[in-house]
């Protein structure tokens, strides 16, 4: 990746962050693309979306609220099984992180992560995920 064909895309994101990457970029970049450029990299290779066959890692989320709770819990019991174990801390009053233990195929864990991203009151998804030689 490098080197070839660049797009250009339009991106909406809260001012504070905006400030935070413009700061970052001022320090360790040559430009505001090439540090979001970078980001969106290790966000993809942090996900295990090149990972292929056994994988194992963990998954780890912020959330908020009882329905997101509902719903995460349902989402571990509709992905059984690949989620191994789940650690939950009470960080706030409401607000709630979990890490989860997972094992399986790639495709698989892709498919739960995706989920989790998708659940409202979900903040903070990081996910860190090696292949597994049989």
């Amino acid at each position: 990746m490098g080197g070839g064909r660049v797009a250009r895309v339009t991106v909406t994101i809260p001012a504070e962050l905006l400030a935070e990457l413009d700061e970052l970029a001022k320090r360790s970049f040559k430009s505001r693309s090439s540090a979001v450029a970078e980001a969106v990299k290790r966000l993809i290779d942090s996900m295990g979306f090149a990972a292929q066959g056994l994988v194992v890692g963990t998954v780890s989320y912020h959330y908020e609220g009882h329905r997101t709770a509902e719903r995460l819990r349902e989402l571990g019991h509709r992905y059984r099984d690949v989620v191994v174990s789940t650690l939950h801390f009470h960080v706030g009053e409401d607000k709630c992180l979990e890490v989860v233990v997972v094992k399986g195929d790639a495709q698989r864990v892709r498919e739960y992560v995706g989920e989790l991203g998708k659940v409202k009151g979900v903040e903070r998804l990081s996910v860190a995920l090696s292949g597994v030689a049989r």
